[in-house]
């Protein structure tokens, strides 16, 4: 029996559990594919005695929910929808373990979490993530990352599965607005071109956190050939809440000192180019002259 417990037992108990694992999983694509897998619903849906998804009771959540899709609707921007929603001091429901709801300020994720979230336009959907299995450096810890995959990617959509706050055109509708509205990926471009005169919109970081600089502008237009500076930019960074637009500043700098160095820089770097085009050009004149 003691070789037995070295030599087969422990395999064989390993491969049952195996074998388990996979029945179980095996389980719960089955029902999921039927679109009768019990999966935590968000804030705003409850289940019904027949394990039917249903409108939650909770009149002031459904309104909540609502009143998110309509303003982005109206607005267009995740972040006007947060801006609007803090000025008019609402807060938001949320989902806390157990099932309980809790009432709290929003946020740009719990806004962009109902906005993107496929059961809010009657649908069910399982498998919009994976786990992703890595090796560390040390070639032994194995971590584990999840992974958010496309809508056509998704292994389970089942459209009019329970009632929807919008339709499933209107959620895709709001899926492109959102990935229209979002930054252009590193190395893809730095996003929309803005209006103003700063030479480093969009391009300078905070040395001391890192952030994106915003740019501010003071002063006026001047008349045409008038002497004064006119309209002047100043680079500001803001520590908290940046989306929001409120919080202390890290550090704010002026924008014609910095502009006139980094123009500086550039010059000094193209000046030895420079140098050796024209002495090229030179070359090649005498060459033809000859």
């Amino acid at each position: 029996n003691s070789r037995l417990l070295l030599g087969l037992e422990g395999p064989m108990s390993q491969a049952e559990l195996h074998l388990l694992l996979g029945r179980l999983l095996a389980g719960v694509r089955h029902k999921s594919q039927k679109g009768e897998l019990r999966v935590p619903l968000p804030v705003g849906y409850d289940y019904d005695t027949d394990d039917k998804v249903v409108l939650c009771r909770d009149e002031a959540a459904r309104e909540a929910v609502a009143t998110i899709f309509r303003r982005f609707e109206e607005l267009g921007s995740a972040r006007q929808v947060l801006l609007s929603l803090l000025q008019d001091g609402l807060d938001l429901p949320r989902r806390r373990p157990k099932g309980r709801v809790e009432w709290s300020r929003p946020t740009l994720a719990s806004v962009y979490n109902i906005l993107t979230n496929p059961s809010y336009a009657g649908a069910f959907a399982f498998g919009r993530s994976r786990t992703v299995r890595e090796v560390g450096p040390d070639g032994v810890r194995v971590t584990r990352k999840r992974h958010k995959r496309e809508p056509n990617e998704w292994s389970v959509l089942i459209r009019d599965h329970h009632p929807g706050y919008v339709s499933f055109e209107v959620f895709e509708a709001n899926l492109a607005r959102l990935a229209a509205n979002a930054n252009a990926p590193k190395g893809e471009g730095g996003g929309a071109v803005r209006e103003g005169s700063a030479l480093l919109q969009g391009l300078l970081r905070c040395g001391r956190c890192g952030r994106m600089m915003r740019v501010g502008y003071s002063g006026k237009k001047p008349p045409p050939g008038s002497a004064s500076p006119g309209v002047s930019s100043r680079y500001v960074c803001n520590v908290s809440e940046p989306y929001v637009g409120v919080g202390p500043t890290c550090q704010s700098v002026g924008g014609r000192g910095i502009e006139r160095a980094v123009i500086d820089e550039v010059f000094a770097a193209l000046q030895p180019a420079a140098l050796e085009a024209t002495l090229k050009s030179l070359a090649e004149a005498d060459a033809t002259r000859s």
